[in-house]
């Protein structure tokens, strides 16, 4: 608390005499705000009525309180301030969201009678310090956002009290000077002593001229006009130590019975306020790290460069780059590197542009660039746009240097080119990420103009997305069932295979869905239903002689296998339907396992342990190596069908075919061929020691129910 700060307010009416005038808080956005005895609250301005529905006392209080004033904590300490007899401050930490905190001092300064009896209490707000997600924003005293409207209410509301002036001012959180009618000044407050320069004892009963090395600068009236205001104007005037700082100016008018006419005015150093504003731009408009245009701002800039070529008949290009492998620069040197090279893209970027073009990060590694002023001409434009892509090919592909690092960068390019445009901005930007894509499908480091054809594909994948979420509750997914048979032609078990049978795109093949389920993440409660569905089949074949010694295999997802709950799912399907776990096979590719071994083994032997058997699927297309074949707790290989397909014609696909059944008999695993569909291929492959069997030569992948019947047609022939 300053000196200057009175300890408590004396007036002698007591509270009804500050409530009667609590008019002349209202021009303040300082918060006020009058409690009675009782601790409730009597009054609060503007400005305190939205800090006690913005704040809270704490992070958890944002959702479990509805005011301030609901806080245990804060009204603890205001109901203790209402008891004292002397000034209470509260220094604390108050948060408007979990990211955005105010650090300020809260005073609650007791209201008496002249006889000492304690009425309540006129609270106050002190300096703020404003942070946002722990960066430091502002610090300043309190906004003057509506300063000048509440000024004009004090030319009708007569003050007559000459102690409430005296609060009113020292209240005020920015300069405040008190003339009369004669020049002289009447009185200032501690925040015009610091801004000024000069203690108040000083300037008491002198002429308006002692702050003239403010008032000559800015203006300031040197004749007092009782009959003028200052709604609120921006000046640049000298301050302490003549220094040149922006300042908003107010004067009005109030009225005092025993001093006649007053003058006050108010003066708030803009300085923080500025750098404040600055600040928050910077944070709304433009990327921390490269300090490029960020999305919102590039989209602004693109609404105006589509306008710009529809007036001047011009075309423009939007530029979407993507640094190609930077996930890998990440991973193995830190984020530092990353950061580094942003910075560095960065500035390589800008040196391949023309004055008037706009570059942005849009995110991550993802930059865009708006290009202007291109030929009327498509073609010539597009070849404008095309040679400022190849520049930036070439100046990315220039080495970086990081301490010790040298690493070599290169970007996928999409182009977008626009001219008379009639969509939105959105569906531009869209275009050319869609060409981006189809430079990193090229092999990266590439540049592709967007197509339209490939739009058409994506617009058809976006509507399968939205079909396949629905698939599941609306029980579209079926299981078919296709036969694997031994040396003798008898069926030894089956591969649950997943279909879609949509009612307007029809049964909609697993080539399309599967690897879309992939990407958006479906293939968890897709993968989770295909093995429940397959557990329930088991059981209802374990009671029938014909099916129960079956094997049932189903097919794992990457996805799926890294889940932490895998394992645990499992079980639970097992002990859900209770099944012979050996009844069961999970089929796990080969890249699936080496994409971490260890936990690949790990779960393989947790869940061997109990029963279930495993198939390494299309084995042959990945590493084949005896270094981790021997390590995994594997039952069975499936040679692919892309060797079976020409084994008796492709001499090098029948060698490949003899070496995986050499190498599965070295480590004692059961061979399986799939895709076989002639009985050459059958004849082949069983001379050569591989006695398991799947592909359309027995049968196609089939519903259960027509599965049911080709296996009791099979065992009507065989005499069973």
């Amino acid at each position: 608390m300053s000196p200057h700060t009175p300890q408590t307010i004396t007036l002698e009416s007591g509270l009804d005499g500050l409530l009667g005038n609590s008019a002349a808080y209202d021009f303040l956005d300082s918060a006020v705000a009058v409690f009675d005895i009782q601790g409730t609250l009597r009054y609060g301005n503007t400005a305190f009525s939205k800090f006690n529905h913005a704040v809270r006392d704490s992070v958890q209080n944002l959702n479990k309180q509805a005011a301030l004033l609901d806080c245990p904590q804060f009204r603890s300490w205001l109901l203790d301030s209402v008891a004292a007899d002397h000034v209470k401050s509260l220094r604390q930490i108050f948060y408007y969201a979990p990211l955005i905190q105010v650090e300020l001092t809260v005073y609650a300064r007791p209201v008496v009678t002249p006889g000492g009896k304690t009425r309540g209490i006129l609270l106050t707000l002190g300096e703020e310090s404003i942070e946002f997600g722990g960066r430091h924003i502002a610090r300043a005293q309190e906004s003057f956002r509506t300063f000048a409207d509440r000024l004009k209410t004090l030319d009708r509301d007569k003050i007559n009290n000459d102690k409430l002036i005296r609060v009113l001012l020292t209240d005020a959180p920015f300069a405040m000077v008190l003339f009369n009618g004669k020049r002289q000044i009447v009185q200032v407050n501690r925040a015009a002593e610091l801004l000024f320069g000069i203690a108040a004892v000083k300037l008491i009963g002198q002429s308006c001229e002692q702050l003239l090395p403010c008032y000559q600068q800015c203006g300031a009236c040197p004749v007092i006009d009782l009959h003028r205001k200052i709604d609120a104007e921006e000046i640049n005037g000298l301050v302490h130590n003549n220094k040149s700082v922006p300042l908003l100016r107010s004067v009005a008018t109030v009225h005092d019975d025993a001093r006649g006419p007053l003058v006050i005015e108010a003066f708030i150093d803009l300085t923080e306020r500025n750098k404040a504003a600055e600040v928050i731009h910077n944070l709304a408009f433009y990327d921390p790290l490269t300090n490029l245009p960020n999305r919102r701002l590039l989209m602004d800039r693109l609404h105006q460069a589509i306008a710009s070529s529809t007036r001047n008949q011009q075309h423009g290009a939007i530029l979407f780059l993507d640094l190609d492998h930077f996930k890998n620069l990440n991973d193995t040197q830190g984020h530092d590197i990353g950061d580094l090279l942003l910075v560095e893209v960065t500035q390589r970027l800008q040196g391949c542009v023309r004055e008037g073009d706009t570059v942005a990060r849009f995110g991550g590694d993802e930059f865009v660039l708006i290009l202007e002023g291109l030929s009327a001409e498509k073609t010539e434009a597009a070849a404008q746009a095309e040679l400022i892509g190849g520049k930036i090919r070439v100046r990315l592909g220039q080495p970086c240097e990081f301490d010790a690092l040298e690493y070599h960068c290169s970007a996928s390019i999409g182009i977008n080119l626009f001219i008379d445009h009639p969509g939105s901005a959105d569906e531009l930007l869209k275009q050319a990420d869609v060409a981006m894509y189809q430079a990193k499908q090229a092999g990266r480091n590439a540049i592709r103009f967007f197509d339209p054809a490939m739009q058409a594909v994506l617009d058809a994948r976006g509507k399968m997305e939205v079909a396949l979420r629905g698939a599941l509750s609306k029980q579209q997914l079926r299981l078919h069932y296709q036969v694997q048979v031994n040396a003798a032609l008898r069926p030894i078990g089956a591969e649950a295979l997943l279909r879609w049978e949509h009612p307007d795109m029809g049964m909609v093949s697993p080539a399309q869905f599967i690897p879309l389920a992939e990407e958006n993440g479906l293939i968890l409660p897709i993968g989770l239903w295909v093995l429940e569905t397959a557990c329930e089949q088991i059981r209802l074949w374990q009671s029938d002689p014909l099916f129960r010694e079956l094997n049932v295999a189903v097919n794992v997802s990457m996805n799926q296998f890294r889940h932490d709950d895998f394992v645990a799912q499992v079980k639970a399907a097992l002990a859900k339907n209770g099944i012979n776990p050996k009844r069961l096979k999970l089929e796990l590719t080969e890249s699936l396992i080496l994409n971490n071994v260890e936990d690949s083994i790990s779960k393989m032997q947790q869940l061997q342990s109990i029963g279930v058997d495993f198939s390494m699927d299309d084995f042959g297309t990945g590493y084949s190596s005896l270094s981790y074949l021997k390590r995994l707790p594997l039952d069975q290989i499936k040679i692919d069908q892309s060797f079976v397909r020409d084994i008796s014609t492709d001499a090098n696909d029948a060698a490949i075919v003899q070496t995986i059944i050499a190498m599965a008999a070295t480590l004692g695993l059961k061979v399986m061929a799939e895709g076989v569909e002639t009985e050459a291929q059958r004849k082949f492959l069983e001379l050569r020691g591989c006695h398991e069997f799947q592909g359309h030569l027995f049968s196609e992948a089939i519903p259960v129910e027509q599965f049911e019947a080709l296996l009791r047609k099979h065992a009507k022939l065989d005499g069973k």
